[in-house]
């Protein structure tokens, strides 16, 4: 069993928090984090070290500052091209068909043929793409032909007559 604490005004869950902020000081809100993979991160730090260079070291952003500019600067709306770029990037069939079923099952079942139809005809397109993807990685060379790969079946006939002619011989 703990003792019974008199709480100070110190002691009091939530008054550190409450002194911290006074009001005269501006309270940062954190909308959100981004993560950098390693490419990006250098592609980052060059920049930094790059204004750092060109203001002879008077003008020191934050990784934030820099990437705030960049997104204030940027249009509101991506461009088709940047869209396309993003979705070859980032694309995955599984996820696409794990989208597309159950959007084609709601349209069946409320008969909505026309949806049905166009989600369809994605579908379509997803297995000639699948194939031009296919068909590009083998003209490139990284295609990996599996039959070549698999192992050669035996048949069992032929298999009895090694076993029986290897029985004989000492090993």
């Amino acid at each position: 069993m703990e003792p019974i604490k008199n709480n100070t005004d110190s002691e009091v869950p939530g008054s550190a928090a409450v002194q911290a902020c006074k009001p005269d000081q501006k309270v940062k809100t954190q909308v959100d984090r981004v993560t950098f993979n390693k490419n990006e991160s250098e592609k980052v730090n060059n920049w930094l070290r790059q204004i750092k260079e060109s203001s002879k070291g008077f003008l020191e952003l934050t990784k934030s500052d820099l990437v705030n500019f960049l997104i204030k600067s940027h249009l509101d709306v991506l461009s088709v091209k940047e869209i396309k770029k993003i979705r070859l990037a980032h694309y995955s069939l599984i996820k696409h068909l794990n989208w597309i079923t159950p959007q084609l099952k709601k349209a069946l079942d409320e008969n909505d043929h026309e949806l049905v139809f166009s989600l369809q005809s994605e579908l379509r397109g997803l297995e000639i793409g699948v194939i031009k993807n296919a068909e590009s990685k083998n003209i490139q060379g990284e295609f990996c032909d599996f039959n070549a790969i698999k192992k050669q079946r035996v048949k069992k006939s032929k298999n009895k007559t090694d076993d029986d002619k290897n029985e004989g011989t000492p090993d």
